[in-house]
């Protein structure tokens, strides 16, 4: 049996309502990772705290104990809930906390599980229909997990949830989500580009490297020599920091 969370964390001052919330949890383990960069605080509940409460508490704790430090914090939830929760009253009641949970691990899911329809075929099973577009067809697989994940490891469910698509409607919103698509297209093909420009830079640093030792020799052969830069479209050279000695041959 794990200790009360205000054993492990006495001084910690909270308004009344997460005082209230928190006072009736257990702490089961309480874990960091080498560099001791990243706390996590594992905590069991009989009764569901939100998503909401849960990040506020996890602010708490970093600022009131670990504010001049490089140290995160992050708070996992674990619930034990009576028989009366069923998998569509438990989605009736933290369907928020999952959309915020999502808004913060990505949009693309977060709009994904917004717009979707939910229909439960029986005890054990959740159904989502959700909206037939590119994103949705390449993301589905891990919202799922994330779903199953939150209401099996987290709820002690054990439920299956599957998808299925419906034909997108068109409306005052679809500029905004042709937009915003697009920018998530934009993004990918700007990481993309970063990649080819460090892949550059290093070829070039990598024939640098037999030109520099030719310098000296080039110097008192060639009396036209200039210094220069190398400049590539859209990096400046200080984002370089390279420096060479070209020659004009005549």
């Amino acid at each position: 049996m794990g200790k009360q969370f205000f054993e492990v964390f006495p001084k910690l001052k909270l308004d009344q309502k997460n005082q209230d919330l928190f006072e009736q949890t257990e702490i089961e383990k309480v874990t960091t990772t080498k560099s001791r960069e990243l706390i996590r605080v594992t905590f069991l509940s009989r009764h569901l705290i939100q998503k909401e409460n849960v990040l506020k508490v996890e602010n708490e704790i970093k600022k009131q104990f670990f504010q001049d430090y490089t140290v995160r914090v992050k708070l996992y939830e674990r619930f034990q809930l009576s028989g009366q929760y069923t998998p569509e009253k438990l989605m009736e009641l933290y369907r928020d906390s999952i959309l915020l949970e999502l808004k913060n691990y990505s949009p693309v899911e977060y709009n994904i599980f917004k717009g979707a329809d939910i229909s439960y075929p029986d005890e054990r099973e959740i159904h989502l229909t959700i909206d037939d577009t590119v994103p949705a067809r390449s993301r589905k697989d891990e919202l799922i997990r994330i779903l199953q994940k939150i209401l099996n490891e987290r709820c002690g469910f054990a439920v299956h949830i599957t998808a299925a698509y419906k034909e997108k409607k068109t409306g005052k919103y679809k500029e905004e989500d042709e937009l915003q698509i697009a920018r998530q297209n934009q993004y990918i093909l700007w990481i993309h580009h970063v990649n080819e420009i460090q892949i550059l830079i290093n070829s070039i640093c990598c024939a640098l490297v037999p030109i520099c030792t030719l310098v000296p020799g080039i110097w008192w052969q060639n009396k036209h020599t200039a210094g220069g830069f190398i400049q590539i479209p859209g990096i400046t050279c200080p984002q370089i920091g390279m420096q060479f000695q070209w020659t004009v041959l005549c």
